[in-house]
């Protein structure tokens, strides 16, 4: 053989002992290595078996929320908050228009939100614009829960004030 051979069947061997895996390491406790064997694992038990000196626990049941705490559940994302509480402003200061605007970007992000809803239906009818106030407060009493009634109580008092209209 040429030292050409050679040497590529040394760099073949070299690399393929690199190539290779290590060996699985021994579990600690498992096998020393002088002959002494650790502690057995424990096998798990069987469907419906129940380990000895084993104590069941009771499976928790889940209820659904009462109508109390979802309703301390809901409340508007920080953004769309920041932009009622500046409608809200708006609309003190007489800024209908500007409320408005501040209203519909909060419900872009929370589309649901009786408080958004409800001030663009007092924005609208301080404008005069009754038609669309309608609009709002039937959104309004179509997305308020039964569990929120204040808020309820508002949407249908401005709708029977509406109405007359």
């Amino acid at each position: 053989m040429n030292n050409k051979t050679l040497t590529l069947l040394l760099l073949g061997g070299l690399l393929s002992a690199c190539a290779s895996q290590p060996p699985a390491p021994q579990q600690e406790g498992r096998h020393t290595g002088q002959g002494q064997a650790g502690p057995e694992p424990e096998q798990p038990a069987a469907a419906g078996e129940q380990a000895e000196g084993a104590v069941r626990q009771p499976v928790p049941v889940r209820r659904p929320p009462s109508p109390e705490q979802q309703y301390q559940r809901r409340q508007l994302p920080a953004a769309a908050q920041a932009l009622w509480q500046r409608g809200q402003r708006a609309y003190e200061s007489g800024d209908y228009s500007g409320a408005i605007a501040h209203a519909e970007r909060g419900l872009r992000i929370a589309r649901t939100s009786p408080e958004l809803l409800w001030l663009l239906a007092s924005s609208h009818e301080a404008q005069q614009n009754f038609e669309q106030a309608r609009v709002f407060a039937r959104q309004g009493l179509r997305y308020t829960p039964e569990t929120e009634p204040g808020w309820r109580r508002k949407f249908n008092g401005m709708m029977t004030r509406l109405m007359a209209r």
